[in-house]
């Protein structure tokens, strides 16, 4: 159906307002949300930020641990959808995502055939 990511979206948008999030001004399918979460070593202040393609999601965020708001963020999806975590994101769009450290690069992937 041509429209289903469209369909797909007005049913997001509000849910991820509804959970807290701000629509970035700059980019209307990009989302941000700051929260501090309780930890057993005490509160910790976490940010997630979500881009949302069609009908997928890349999140970008520090934490991964049971207690974290990315973990909050998931439980509340998949409670909420039948969706399912791809994994680490590699690339989207002709771009290619490494994260070490913390830092996340991107690099346009190269279309040509290697030699």
């Amino acid at each position: 159906m041509a429209q289903a990511g469209r369909r797909w979206q007005r049913t997001l948008f509000p849910w991820l307002k509804e959970f807290g999030f701000t629509q970035t001004h700059s980019d209307q399918s990009v989302f941000t949300l700051e929260r501090t979460m309780h930890t057993p070593n005490g509160p910790r202040h976490e940010r997630i930020h979500v881009g949302v393609y069609v009908d997928d999601l890349a999140t970008a965020y520090l934490h991964d641990d049971e207690h974290s708001l990315y973990r909050a963020f998931v439980t509340a999806l998949e409670a909420r959808w039948n969706v399912e975590d791809e994994g680490e994101l590699t690339d989207l769009l002709g771009i290619e995502f490494t994260r070490e450290d913390g830092v996340i690069e991107l690099h346009l992937l190269s279309n040509e055939p290697n030699n």
